[in-house]
């Protein structure tokens, strides 16, 4: 859950940092509002699909950019 995330972030950070970290004041300040559930997300291969296409499209601008500077 979240709550046990943010908890275990706060502790981390007070242990792997200096002196300075120790204080409330750098690590206090983060506090959970709203729902501790953890998230779950049913639509990761859409995404995932999504995010090839737009890379493959990103690829695809680059090539036709680069290769009309060629004919130009």
């Amino acid at each position: 859950p979240k709550d046990v995330a943010l908890q275990k972030a706060k502790l981390d950070w007070i242990e792997a940092g200096g002196i300075t970290d120790a204080l409330p004041s750098q690590w206090a300040g983060m506090i959970l509002v709203g729902d501790a559930a953890p998230l779950v997300s049913d639509n990761s291969p859409l995404i995932l699909y999504g995010l090839g296409l737009l890379v493959l499209a990103i690829l695809g601008g680059l090539w036709w950019r680069q290769s009309r500077v060629f004919v130009a």
